[in-house]
């Protein structure tokens, strides 16, 4: 940002009187443990989009990174799943849609009154996140890593670029989920980027593949689909394949509508969102597990950059705590395909019913149940979440990771470049 922006935040804090409502800003703030501290005293603020709760990918993993973590402020820009919200020791809502620079300055000193900000994570879904983020490290030399899960920049267009190469510049740590990701932002920005994946709960990944004894074909598709053409696509993939399967996620989805006369013509179970061990002990007597993702020739439900980008959390997270293979069903130009070709733990079809049913014929025989569930717990230590928040505190003071554990597991692929030196 100009002198002239950081001057006005000076100004700002100096001399701008306090007026807003914290009682409607921060929920909480007085009766929190983090609230007890002495005043001035540095926090530590996670930044994100919306609620954390496990209604969706971000928030469960946010909760899982952060789980050791105390003394937390949790900021959001606005509620978009049911408003359940149990993260951190302060919640903050702190929508910044609309404002001028200088009104969310105010807005995040109002909020952070009597408080200094040591370090800010901040996981970017909407231009409110990262404005958030600026004004906080403005504000208080605050250092902030920006962590990027799902690309709203590169090949969507939910944040614009001249903000998002202000926070990237301004960011001591900057990272991403896989390497297809680090090299789209590496090339547009010319900035160096670590990688941080979705790790999975340490209590439940399991290192020691066990064969699985029912090979019947019994599938399982696990997490939210983000778009609707998605789901019709699986839906009749599905139908005239003879396959039935669960489906442990958000079927209710305003987003999505689907109506229970549709599952069930598609051959699906609906078992909504559970619990991440009832979760796991699913996906531990199931043969193979499912996700579908993109068709990249057709921009179908304008959400082609997201397929194309994003390594679903989920496909990490079945890896790692039950080494079930996984159908991806879709491109094979997606990150998810390549992650699941690249370890050699599932297979990647099209959305064709002859195709999906023979790669399940291939994947439900017993060499290959053995090999790809091995294949599977060779890595999955290193997925686990344990410490990794301190393990994202740590990096974000050094200015680079603490260790290279993600880097020698993920690594950079044959076709990516040398990374910048910035």
């Amino acid at each position: 940002m100009s002198k002239r922006r950081d001057s006005l935040a000076d100004q700002v804090r100096r001399h701008e009187a306090l007026r807003h409502d914290l009682g409607r800003l921060v929920h909480g703030f007085g009766a929190s443990p983090a609230a007890t501290k002495p005043a001035g005293e540095p926090v530590d603020v996670v930044v994100t989009a919306n609620e954390m709760n496990v209604r969706h990918g971000t928030g469960a993993l946010v909760k899982r990174v952060f789980a050791g973590c105390k003394g937390i402020v949790s900021v959001r820009a606005r509620d978009d799943y049911g408003g359940d919200h149990a993260f951190g020791d302060v919640a903050i809502v702190l929508p910044q849609q609309g404002l001028s620079r200088a009104d969310a300055y105010r807005n995040v000193l109002s909020a952070f009154e009597g408080r200094d900000v040591h370090r800010v994570a901040c996981v970017p879904l909407t231009p409110d996140d990262l404005i958030t983020s600026i004004a906080l490290r403005d504000a208080f030399a605050a250092r902030v890593a920006i962590w990027i899960m799902d690309d709203q920049n590169v090949g969507s267009q939910g944040i614009p670029d001249a903000l998002m190469r202000e926070a990237l510049e301004k960011a001591a740590l900057r990272l991403t989920t896989h390497p297809e990701m680090r090299q789209a932002y590496e090339q547009k920005y010319g900035l160096r980027f670590a990688l941080l994946p979705a790790v999975a709960p340490g209590s439940l990944v399991t290192e020691k593949a066990v064969p699985l004894q029912n090979l019947d074909g019994a599938g399982i598709v696990v997490g939210s689909i983000w778009a609707r053409p998605w789901f019709d696509r699986l839906a009749r993939t599905l139908a005239r394949s003879g396959h039935r399967v669960d489906w442990y996620g958000d079927h209710r989805s305003p987003y999505l509508e689907i109506s229970a006369e549709e599952l069930d013509a598609a051959g699906i179970r609906p078992r909504g969102v559970a619990s991440e061990p009832e979760l796991v002990k699913a996906l531990r007597a199931r043969s193979f597990a499912i996700v579908p993702t993109g068709v990249l020739e057709e921009d179908v439900g304008g959400v082609r950059g997201l397929a194309e980008l994003s390594l679903p959390g989920r496909i990490l997270f079945v890896a790692a705590t039950s080494n079930t293979p996984i159908v991806v069903l879709g491109s094979e130009a997606t990150s998810a395909a390549r992650f699941v070709r690249r370890f050699d733990i599932g297979a990647c079809v099209p959305y064709e019913p002859r195709a999906f049913a023979a790669a399940v014929a291939e994947i439900v025989r017993p060499e290959v149940q053995t090999r790809m569930r091995r294949n599977a717990a060779r890595f999955a230590r290193t997925l686990s979440a344990d410490g990794i928040g301190e393990w994202l505190w740590r990096s974000l003071d050094r200015g680079e990771p603490a260790d290279d554990r993600f880097e020698a597991l993920l690594g950079r692929g044959e076709a990516d470049p040398p990374p910048p030196r910035g």
